[in-house]
């Protein structure tokens, strides 16, 4: 049968029962029909990831159509119960009005395999259906990948829910813009790189670029540079054009997962509104056409400080989202410790080391070297010691210290405010304690971009710092450098 006689049967079948197929529905069916993978699919669809349609999409028609046709319709062995069904409801037939048993040659011929189906039409390669039922197949095969300087992530840790989280916007959801923010050390570029990893199979071609170590430049690229870099791989170097919209046009015609890490590095220090420094201002637009036009792609960045771009199109029911990382928790903090050697410690003692230093990976890494080389592992020697000293080592004072460089003078007098008042603060608290009265506008300017660093917490309308800023902002604050 032809595909559209098929389809054309189906929908007789179904109207006698009441129901009807949705267009994506017809797509799946169509493509089906014809031999095509999910994935191939999934190009009829815009807006579609290919995991909605292999795990919902699909499961559902067949499951329909099993009902209807009286046994069991898969997407490999579609062809067979529906031409059975229609070759016994056709009563023109010459051996049925002759009262002869019916021509079996039809009924009886073997159901081809899906390689058969699939070798005998021109142009499909005789594996694409061996990738249906196991969805890695894509990642060494079908998806043309560039990873570029991305850090090898075998040992990642914890992140599962916030994994999940970012897997359903990129591959269910459709979202085609998302933001990964996070203060410095919490573990934003790994997780860029693992969620990538996991969600490659669903995209034509993976790409992930670091803005802060862009090849052999002592600069993140201009825009053009990274427009022309990302073009000439999804062109496979055919194409050297430097154009914005180029670029969106490739994002609409393949599924493409790019991304940037390290976005901060084209923003602005020392000022509190989300500005770009000289030169990079475009990429203000870059987020804002990849979030605001149609396309089947996804663009994923990390950054230290949420752009304000990303603010102001994100929405729960919008196509841009953005996830804060926060420190691990108690089991992906052991888990670090466990990567280096044996470590002795009550469970409290565990508890307290870690949220101490607030499930930081970084953090933690440098603490579980000093514990294992100094105190030979014992957790409540070292507790002992920060108690009557201090959280802060030199390599997590460097961290913290670019992270606090990038502020306003504006934000270092909030900071410093929220770190004397020890205990979570409301909006009025904040301004009775600030040594220079500031107006509730500026005191909302400074929280907000405090907020969008990373640098506070806020729960019920109370505004704090985790032990470690508080720490070191006393200490900058004494020493002269806030």
């Amino acid at each position: 049968m032809h595909v559209e006689d098929a389809l054309r049967y189906v929908e007789e079948m179904l109207a006698q029962r009441g129901k009807r197929l949705s267009d994506v529905q017809r797509a799946v069916f169509r493509g089906s029909w014809l031999g095509k993978s999910y994935k191939e699919i999934r190009r009829d669809c815009p807006g579609l990831k290919v995991d909605y349609i292999m795990k919902d999409v699909g499961p559902s028609l067949w499951n329909l159509l099993s009902e209807v046709f009286g046994e069991e319709v898969t997407k490999k062995n579609l062809q067979g119960p529906i031409e059975r069904s229609h070759h016994l409801r056709q009563p023109a037939r010459a051996g049925v009005t002759s009262g002869e048993p019916a021509d079996q040659t039809e009924m009886q011929r073997p159901e081809r395999s899906p390689s058969e189906r699939l070798s005998s039409s021109p142009g499909l390669p005789t594996l694409e259906m061996e990738a249906e039922e196991d969805p890695s197949f894509w990642s060494n095969t079908h998806t043309r990948q560039d990873w570029d300087s991305a850090p090898d992530v075998s040992q990642f840790y914890g992140r599962d829910r916030d994994l999940e989280q970012l897997q359903q916007w990129v591959t269910i959801q459709g979202c085609r813009l998302v933001a990964v923010y996070g203060m410095g050390g919490v573990g934003k570029t790994d997780f860029s790189v693992r969620l990538a990893q996991q969600v490659r199979d669903q995209f034509d071609y993976v790409i992930w670029r670091s803005l802060t170590r862009w090849h052999s430049l002592n600069r993140p690229p201009l825009l053009d540079e990274l427009v022309a870099d990302l073009i000439q791989f999804l062109s496979d170097q055919k194409d050297t054009s430097s154009d914005l919209s180029r670029l969106l046009h490739y994002l609409s015609h393949h599924p493409c997962l790019i991304v940037l890490d390290g976005f901060e590095s084209v923003l602005r220090s020392g000022v509190h509104d989300g500005s770009y420094q000289a030169g990079y201002e475009l990429y203000g637009e870059l987020l804002r056409r990849v979030g605001g036009s149609n396309h089947q792609s996804c663009l994923v960045l990390t950054s230290r400080e949420k752009p304000r771009e990303i603010a102001r199109l994100e929405g729960e029911e919008r196509p841009v989202r953005s996830r804060r990382l926060d420190g691990l928790g108690e089991l992906g903090g052991q888990r670090i410790f466990s990567a280096k050697g044996e470590f002795s410690g009550s469970e409290a003692d565990w508890i307290t080391l870690i949220r101490r230093y607030t499930g930081n990976p970084l953090a933690l890494n440098v603490v579980a070297t000093r514990v294992w080389e100094v105190f030979g592992g014992e957790i409540a020697k070292f507790l002992e010691q920060i108690r009557e000293d201090t959280l802060i080592f030199d390599e997590i004072c460097e961290v913290l210290h670019h992270q606090l460089e990038r502020l306003s003078e504006l934000e270092r007098k909030i900071l410093y405010c929220l770190a004397i008042h020890h205990q979570p603060a409301e909006v009025a608290e904040i301004l009775e304690s600030l040594t220079q009265p500031l107006s509730h506008l500026q005191l909302q300017d400074g929280l907000q971009s405090l907020l969008r660093r990373s640098l506070i917490e806020l729960n019920a309308s109370r505004y704090s710092l985790d032990p470690l800023m508080m720490e070191y902002v006393l200490k900058s604050h004494q020493s002269g450098k806030t």
